[in-house]
């Protein structure tokens, strides 16, 4: 195996593997007086596929790939979240419904629904057939500032500025259980891609990996430094995971706790 690290010019935003495990959409913050720039890299070779900044010139810092690679899911420091076909690039639809800037927006992996998480402490689900609210979930007292699905759908993660990452029922919007540890915001949370594990990433600096069932700490890796850019994803192998900070890539094998 062998590691692919990648610098950007800026701080790094969300980062997320296409279905194919062979490609990442990723973000990074442009300048004071200019757009971010949101581009697909080839996870293999390291090289950029394609740059956005062009295509897309808009504030944006948070981002999901649909299940089957056709959507690109945006948002930023508007509360609209913007949905874009990955064959044309152009806009196919905006939902509006969020009263703050968002935090996070995660397609449900049918592909039918999509939900997004804001700075006004809502979690919102979309019926992208009808392109309309289905669901809010108003618990959080604070940002929200991850989410994440189950891979059946029936659970859905999400990380607060209170230090904490709480699972839901994917289809009721129920609380079901929260995971504290953190020392700080959580930045962002992502199930594995079988179910039983939640990762979960803040700005104390580590990479935390936790038993859904039970909940305690299965492993931790510190990235030696503190920042809330720190994001991570999960490969669909369900073996590695991706973790960004400042805009440097690192590839972990979290069986191992190593960097490949």
């Amino acid at each position: 195996s062998r590691q692919v690290t990648m610098t950007m010019k800026g701080p790094s935003g969300d980062v997320r593997w296409f279905p194919d495990g062979r490609r990442i959409a990723g973000f990074y913050f442009g300048s004071a007086n200019g757009p971010g720039s949101i581009f697909i890299l080839n996870a293999e070779t390291g090289e950029i596929e394609r740059n956005l900044q062009e295509d897309l010139m808009a504030n944006y810092n948070v981002l999901d790939v649909s299940p089957d690679g056709k959507w690109l899911a945006t948002g930023g420091n508007s509360s609209t979240v913007n949905l874009w076909d990955t064959e044309s690039w152009k806009l196919a639809a905006k939902l509006e419904g969020h009263q703050r800037p968002l935090m996070a927006v995660r397609f449900h992996p049918d592909g039918n629904w999509l939900a997004s998480s804001s700075s006004d402490s809502t979690i919102r689900i979309w019926d992208l057939a009808t392109q309309r609210e289905l669901r809010k979930l108003t618990d959080h007292q604070q940002p929200v500032t991850g989410l994440s699905w189950s891979a059946d759908g029936s659970r859905l993660a999400s990380a607060c500025w209170d230090f904490t990452a709480r699972v839901w029922d994917g289809s009721t919007g129920v609380f079901l259980r929260e995971f504290r540890g953190h020392t700080a915001r959580v930045a962002n949370v992502h199930l594995s891609p079988d179910g039983t594990q939640l990762a979960s990433a803040a700005g104390d600096g580590t990479f935390r990996v936790w038993d859904v069932a039970s909940t305690p700490v299965v492993q931790t890796l510190d990235v030696q430094r503190r920042g809330s850019g720190l994001t991570a994803a999960w490969h669909p192998n369900g073996q590695r995971a991706v973790v960004t900070l400042d805009g440097r890539w690192s590839v972990w094998d979290v069986v191992r706790g190593k960097v490949v």
